[in-house]
């Protein structure tokens, strides 16, 4: 794993990975992290990890799930890699009261992807409701702690290039971290310039602006044409 590591690095990549807290991988193939975490967390440290997604998967139920994934964060900290940690629970186990303090990011829902078979009506309102969450948890973001509101789903389910451009404009301005989903390498240059945005790049990287909140005369129906959003 180290040698693939140098390869994505040398490429000037990042390299993360996807892991379960619980006994189990997420798809019950192989082991998960729960038991394990300090010589993991050191594992990855040695692989040149920068992401490390961990998802609540086949947990015992014996500990709350708090405890298990300040646990694996204390592990990565005790290593001598800064290793951006992302927990997901899909919005569950009360993470927007403790995600803030134990993990970079922290998920607000189930993931996208669990729409991807269903009409492309769905992943547009699931996109909204998202955002509507964001919203309504603004105040936990500070400087290297942010609401993840799942992948962009950007040239895959939303085809058209407005929904695709309200996608990514909406995750940058609530500071979202920013993950395509799509086939970069067959996007088209409307979609690609939506990525190339500076002002909403620099508002989600920009930490001393605050993840934008909804002002007077919101419209909850409509988040994506009826909100009137600014910075605080």
């Amino acid at each position: 794993m180290k040698d693939l590591g140098d390869k994505i690095h040398d490429a000037e990549l990042k390299f993360g990975i996807t892991v379960s807290a619980g006994v189990k991988a997420c798809k019950g193939d192989g082991p998960g992290s729960y038991g394990y975490e300090e010589t993991d967390a050191q594992d990855f440290a040695d692989w040149g990890v920068d992401y490390l997604k961990y998802v609540d998967c086949f947990n015992l139920g014996t500990e709350t799930a708090e405890v298990r994934f300040t646990r694996m964060g204390d592990a990565l900290k005790a290593t001598d890699r800064d290793v951006f940690y992302a927990v997901s629970t899909w919005g569950g186990e009360n993470v927007i009261e403790w995600g803030p303090q134990v993990a970079n990011s922290w998920t607000l829902s189930p993931d996208l992807y669990g729409v991807y078979s269903k009409p492309i009506g769905n992943a547009w309102q699931h996109m909204k409701g998202n955002f509507l969450q964001a919203i309504a948890y603004a105040d936990k973001v500070s400087a290297g702690h942010y609401n993840d509101l799942g992948e962009l789903l950007i040239d895959t389910f939303l085809s058209e290039y407005y929904e695709s451009n309200a996608n990514f404009n909406l995750w940058a301005f609530s500071k979202s971290p920013l993950f395509l989903s799509g086939n970069v390498g067959k996007m088209s240059e409307q979609t690609l310039a939506s990525f190339r945005d500076e002002v909403a790049i620099n508002a989600n990287k920009n930490s001393f602006q605050n993840a934008v909140t909804c002002h007077d005369g919101c419209d909850y129906s409509d988040p994506v044409s009826s909100f009137t959003a600014l910075y605080q």
